[in-house]
């Protein structure tokens, strides 16, 4: 991604539970949203990057390894021990 190559949103350009090829995943820039501050995780999918918010899915991207993509893989909630839902990478396949 370029100096000025802002990412696209990932929900104006696939729907959660959409099957997709991950090629690398990282933490975008902090920037300011109706929220408040956030950082968003960004995605690469097909040659672009497309930016996504989910603490489930920074999550995942801190703890990915370089053997764990290119993978397909679909975005889905899941609830955590407290009953929240979260938005986390769920693999389909691994591989090329």
């Amino acid at each position: 991604m370029g100096m000025f190559d802002d990412p696209l949103i990932f929900s104006e350009h696939f729907q959660e539970g959409q099957e997709f090829r991950l090629e690398a995943a990282k933490e975008g820039n902090a920037l300011q949203t109706d929220y408040g501050e956030g950082t968003p995780s960004l995605l690469k999918i097909d040659g672009k990057w497309y930016s996504i918010f989910g603490v489930g899915i920074a999550n995942q991207i801190d703890r990915m390894e370089p053997n764990d993509l290119p993978a397909t893989v679909k975005v889905g909630r899941e609830a955590t021990k407290s009953g929240q839902e979260v938005k986390l990478l769920q693999l389909v396949s691994l591989g090329k």
